[in-house]
Parts: structure tokens; sequence; C-alpha cells
């Protein structure tokens, strides 16, 4: 498991980061790899980082 940021762009052009805890899988059939969230914290501006980071090595 890891934790991870996903970026997106709104309307105005400014730039929203969400944090997510994810782990990768492997597709049975075709064999590649996937992230799949575990748990999503929410936007970074809203979140403790250090909390997030805690909490992923737990």
């Amino acid at each position: 498991m890891y934790v991870r940021t996903i970026k997106r762009r709104n309307k105005d052009g400014s730039e929203v980061e969400y944090i997510q805890l994810a782990h990768n899988t492997r597709h049975p059939e075709k064999g590649y790899s996937r992230a799949e969230v575990a748990y999503s914290f929410g936007r970074r501006d809203q979140l403790d980082v250090a909390l997030s980071s805690v909490l992923s090595t737990a």
C-alpha cells in the first residue's frame, strides 16, 4: 500500500490535489497492474498531511 496524490484542474485554472491510500493489483486475464483506492482522505488543502503519512505506515 502507498499514499498517492491526484491532481485535478478546476474551470478557473486552479489546481486541487487529492490524497488517497492505494495498492496495486493485477488484472487476472490481461496481466497489467492497476491501482485500487483503499481509502480517499480528501483534498490536500483540507487535510493534515503528516497524519495521512502516519496512517499509511500503520
